[in-house]
């Protein structure tokens, strides 16, 4: 039986980087599972995503497998009267499956005999059943939140800008919230924020090039990786590659350029959990580290795209992290005003859950004062 392609590109507006991988994981499993109840059997899958892009494509069957079911109906002594002649119970069984009398068989349930018709379910083309298919698995998508946009109540986790699918070559209707399929993409918004059109599902590939999006998230963690300890080694570091961080980091762009930026050495007297908790956690950076292990003043950032002046990225990055650890410091120097046990009193402000901390909560309440329960 003959193939088909297929290939479908949702754009929207940045979706937040711990979902995009999992969103694009469930609306691949929606269509296949999808494909598989339209009898539009498939093979795998293949797909990809970006901060601002899902995009899934395939081969399934120009037609749908053909499915006969067996319809019971009436008992056989009912279905013909004493004269042989079809009943009224018969003709109106007929009629619902549309066919004569002779066209009938026999089956046994339960040990009484009824007449049966084998029915065969229409079979349509790919083209007219794959957009009902997308468009029902991205409608049904399993969302941990989700935002309305425009007049409408469609909803999603960020609005949809632009839309493609094609079958076989040739760009099929679908519409997503009055967003219509069209033989355009873009770019990422650094490089390329015009709009790109293609002819065909081969041509889109090169789109990408152009517009400087790589779609694999593993080749943007790659290139993240592979560019980053490039520039860690000028200054003879290592980074610190975060696996949590590295995959939300690469979920952050479609084109990361990697670049090495510095602070105050001063800051190093401050402990370097604090220094590294600022890095990672408040600006997304790598943290480098010399060969003892020691943190060195420096780290990896990425921006989206390759764009222009570099230098001043690399500026207003070290400038927003100087506030951090500015902040840092303070806030540690403080600390460092008072003993520990000086902070005892307050906790009788403080109420504990035993459910929740009960290796605390008793020896807290002992020394502030009676047990909570």
């Amino acid at each position: 039986m003959s193939a088909v392609r297929f290939f479908m590109e949702i754009g929207v507006e940045e979706m937040p980087s711990q979902y995009v991988l999992p969103i694009l994981g469930s609306l691949t499993q929606g269509v296949s599972h999808g494909l598989v109840e339209s009898r539009l059997y498939h093979e795998p899958l293949s797909s990809n995503a970006t901060p601002r892009r899902l995009v899934l494509w395939g081969t399934v069957l120009a037609r749908q497998t053909t499915k006969q079911t067996v319809v019971k109906g009436p008992l056989l002594s009912v279905a013909y009267d004493s004269e042989g002649r079809p009943t009224p119970a018969l003709a109106g069984f007929c009629r619902r499956v549309a066919l004569d009398p002779d066209k009938l068989h026999r089956i046994e349930d339960n040990g009484k005999l009824y007449l049966a018709a084998t029915v065969s379910e229409p079979v349509q083309s790919a083209d007219a059943i794959l957009p009902e298919v997308f468009s029902q698995a991205f409608q049904t998508l399993p969302l941990p939140r989700s935002m309305r946009w425009g007049l409408s109540d469609y909803r999603f986790i960020r609005p949809v800008r632009w839309l493609a699918m094609w079958i076989g070559g040739e760009l099929a209707p679908l519409s997503l919230d009055g967003v219509s399929s069209q033989a355009i993409t873009y770019g990422n918004r650094t490089d390329h924020p015009e709009a790109l059109s293609y002819d065909d599902p081969d041509q889109y590939w090169s789109c990408l090039e152009e517009g400087r999006v790589i779609l694999p998230f593993e080749t943007r963690q790659l290139q993240i990786m592979e560019q980053g300890q490039q520039l860690a080694k000028k200054i003879g570091g290592r980074v610190d590659w975060d696996a949590e961080l590295l995959a939300e980091v690469s979920n952050l762009v479609e084109w990361p350029t990697p670049f090495l930026g510095s602070f105050d050495e001063t800051y190093l007297s401050i402990p370097a959990s604090v220094l590294v908790t600022s890095m990672k956690v408040h600006q997304r950076y790598f943290p480098l580290y010399d060969n003892r292990g020691m943190l060195l003043p420096a780290f990896i950032g990425v921006r989206n795209g390759i764009g222009d002046h570099l230098d001043l990225v690399v500026r207003g990055n070290q400038k927003v992290l100087r506030a951090r650890l500015a902040d840092a410091q303070y806030f540690f120097n403080l600390d460092r005003t008072a003993p520990l046990s000086a902070h005892l009193p307050a906790l009788r402000q403080v109420i504990f859950h035993a459910n929740h901390c009960p290796s605390l909560v008793w020896p807290v309440a002992d020394a502030c004062g009676p047990r909570i329960s």
